[in-house]
């Protein structure tokens, strides 16, 4: 389709455009993530030897008895395993962020379908074209000229030929992902 349509150059740009796009957001996303991993892993070695030196310097109680001290020790392990899966759940919802830019365009595109179109009714399992043209580009070459075809139900067909003869592009025709310029597809 993009040889055809003498567009490569083009095609690579904007995929280049896209890709160093979505190469920011991974590596932005990757940044928090490690940022929050180090903290994940670090946060409760720290976390309890703050609380400890706290408890030390106030002289506290609970370093005295054994049972106020499990029990602190339970319930702050408690507290530090909810803030580490919290840190664990950002980050693998950070590493979401590219994939969600990636369905942007998709999401804000408006449904090709229009109201004015009918559901086909019930399907005879027959496929057929009449007099389809098809170009890529306005003023392109024609990829299709003049094909009428028809497949009954059941028949096995094979539709061969060389690179860039069409054969892409009438399946394209075939499953709605074009419109022909000229005949039609049933």
């Amino acid at each position: 389709k993009l040889r055809v349509a003498r567009a490569t150059g083009r095609a690579l740009a904007l995929w280049s455009e896209r890709f160093s796009v979505q190469k920011r957001y991974f590596t932005a996303s990757q940044k928090v993530s490690n940022a929050l991993s180090a903290f994940e892993s670090s946060y409760p070695t720290l976390a309890t030897l703050v609380i400890f030196a706290i408890a030390f310097h106030d002289n506290s109680e609970i370093l005295r008895d054994l049972g106020a001290f499990l029990g602190f020790l339970a319930a702050f392990g408690q507290t530090l395993a909810s803030v580490g899966n919290w840190a664990s759940s950002i980050s693998e919802a950070l590493v979401a962020v590219p994939q969600l830019a990636r369905l942007k365009p998709l999401m804000s595109t408006a449904a090709e379908i229009g109201e004015e179109r009918r559901p086909p009714g019930a399907l005879s399992g027959e496929i057929e074209l009449s007099g389809v043209g098809f170009r890529y580009a306005q003023g392109g070459p024609p990829v299709l000229d003049d094909v009428t075809l028809k497949i009954q139900r059941g028949e096995y067909v094979a539709i061969v030929g060389p690179s860039g003869s069409g054969k892409s592009s009438l399946l394209r025709l075939l499953l709605g992902f074009e419109q022909p310029e000229t005949g039609s597809v049933f």
